[in-house]
């Protein structure tokens, strides 16, 4: 590389927008105090956005304090892109992290993902983000990779601007964030990188940056969205792709990122059985139905899951009462879990599950076989089969993909690592059924992308998907051999019956948990009040209960 290292050895520079975020500041930089990395080697500037809550003041006194602490005041924006485009154009680092003012990172976080880009002469590194309070896309993180590809890796499944970018790389190509009322700027900001990086690098085998859920939003990103602004600002960026893509197969395949993450997905769950009528539901159809229709070819349809192709036609052919149909059904989609099985040799574990996908009749998905290909079968019951054309229910090039995966989740810092089976779907004379058996066994010590699990306890889940479907849920008990007190790994079942693991590790740091934020009062929430819930509630009624509340926020 041709990279001018700088004579003071700034490698990184992690620039946050701030606005109002009370206490979390704190928060944050006591994680950056805590790096591994020199703190001659990096630096850190606030830019804060005209907070109101003494922020400013706590940045001043920081930067008084510190001499790797810049603090920059401008008025407010409203939104984070401006912020961010100062702090990077005040950036000397040869790196520029993203942070946000209420996340923190780990200890080696900086050092690791510097260290990692100059020995792969990478333009942009993904550290592995923890979510809090949400959930965070399990495949991105699964291995690390040392030249990950746009439509071959799964860079898009997680378009937060966390991560590490060269910042010649952001000044050759001028790359900024949009600035203004804007939906997606991440996205817009994020797809130029991975368009204009020689190499772009995942490190899943460190948790780097840990990503909360505050119990308050305030920011305009978590406000309720214009449709119009938004499929408008998703243009933009379907715009960027069309700029760097020729017609064919790539492209194909980055649109249905956004096609289906980003509109398809919005019409799900029990809100459209509650709301589909009334605004805003109606006026974000409509803009889902125009953006359809103008940017989303048919041919998109042959590359969704199967659960979404039933989505795509409602859309299409403005039929609503399908949507309903759809949305409903897929709502009632449950997981059964068994563990009929539990075995421990060293750090070698084996778990034998008894698996079921079963619609909201409480029936495994039947998928029949027609001239040599395999169709779903909606059941009868749901009155919607008949509206749906073959190529909506051909499952045949999915069915063979259908896995579970056992993840690993350390209890107190929520670093998760996954562990992914093939599931041979129960097969008879002339369909296919998602129920059956599977055994998983890994290796404790290497599961934990490569290295072993760190101290403490970790709870199991299973990921059962098949065609497109997919549910999560604990694993329970079953019989796990006595716990040992002396082993370096023991199963048990903890008191609500699900099975866990007890990791002592005499060699290595234990997984750092965040420092207490000050009590900042107590707050109803949509979060407080499903993760009240979240113990004593079945899926079905738990996610009942989110589509209400989703329903009055919206």
């Amino acid at each position: 590389m041709t990279d001018r290292i700088h004579a003071s050895g700034l490698r990184v520079s992690v620039v946050v927008a701030v606005y109002n975020p009370g206490p979390l500041l704190q928060r944050l930089f006591d994680s950056l105090r805590w790096q591994t990395l020199p703190a001659a080697a990096w630096e850190v500037i606030f830019v804060d956005d005209g907070s109101t809550d003494g922020s400013g003041r706590q940045i001043d006194e920081l930067a008084e304090a510190h001499a790797n602490v810049t603090a920059i005041h401008i008025p407010n924006s409203g939104w984070p892109g401006r912020p961010r485009n100062i702090g990077i154009d005040a950036a000397t680092g040869r790196y520029i992290y993203i942070v946000d003012h209420d996340d923190w990172l780990t200890p080696e976080a900086l050092e690791r993902l510097a260290d990692r880009a100059d020995e792969g002469e990478a333009d942009v590194v993904i550290g592995k983000e923890i979510g809090h309070g949400f959930g965070v896309p399990l495949e991105l993180f699964a291995r690390n990779v040392d030249d990950a590809r746009l439509g071959a890796d799964p860079l898009l499944h997680l378009l937060t601007p966390h991560k590490l970018f060269r910042r010649s790389m952001l000044v050759e190509h001028g790359i900024r964030f949009p600035e203004g009322r804007r939906r997606l700027e991440d996205h817009h900001f994020v797809v130029q990188c991975y368009f204009a990086a020689r190499r772009i690098m995942i490190l899943a085998d460190y948790p780097c940056y840990h990503w909360t859920e505050r119990p308050e939003r305030q920011n305009a990103t978590h406000s309720r969205i214009d449709p119009v602004g938004y499929y408008g600002n998703m243009r933009e960026i379907l715009d960027i792709v069309d700029r760097n893509t020729k017609p064919g197969s790539l492209r194909d395949r980055l649109y249905v990122h956004w096609y289906l993450s980003k509109t398809l997905h919005k019409l799900r769950g029990q809100r459209w059985q509650l709301a589909i009528l009334a605004p805003p539901a109606a006026s974000l159809l409509g803009e889902i139905g125009r953006i359809v229709e103008d940017r989303f070819s048919p041919r998109l349809d042959a590359l969704l899951p199967v659960r979404y192709r039933m989505t795509a036609r409602a859309v299409r052919s403005g039929n609503r009462r399908l949507l309903v149909a759809g949305a409903t059904f897929l709502d009632g989609v449950e997981a059964r879990v068994e563990t009929t099985s539990v075995a421990l040799d060293g750090t070698r574990m084996k778990v034998a599950l008894s698996v079921a996908l079963l619609d909201p009749s409480a029936q495994p998905l039947r998928f029949v076989t027609k001239d040599g290909r395999q169709y779903w079968a909606p059941p009868e019951s749901m009155g919607f089969g008949g509206e749906l054309q073959p190529e909506d229910l051909d499952a045949t090039d999915t069915l063979g993909e259908a896995a579970v995966t056992i993840i690993l989740r350390h209890r107190a810092s929520a670093t998760f690592f996954e562990h992914r089976v093939p599931w041979r779907l129960e097969s008879g004379a002339d369909d296919v059924r998602s129920r059956g058996g599977v055994t998983a066994s890994f290796d404790l010590a290497t599961v934990a992308a490569g290295g072993p699990l760190s101290s403490g306890t970790w709870d199991l889940f299973a990921n059962l998907a098949c065609a497109g479907f997919a549910r999560r849920r604990r694993l329970p008990g079953g019989h796990p051999p006595p716990l040992d007190a002396m082993a370096a790994v023991s199963a048990y079942v903890t008191a609500a019956g699900n099975l866990a693991l007890k990791v002592r590790r005499s060699d290595g740091p234990e997984l750092v948990i965040a420092p207490p934020v000050p009590d900042v009062g107590w707050r109803i929430t949509r979060s407080s009040v499903l993760n009240a819930l979240r113990s004593r509630l079945p899926g079905r009624a738990r996610r009942a209960v989110r589509a209400v509340i989703r329903t009055f926020r919206a």
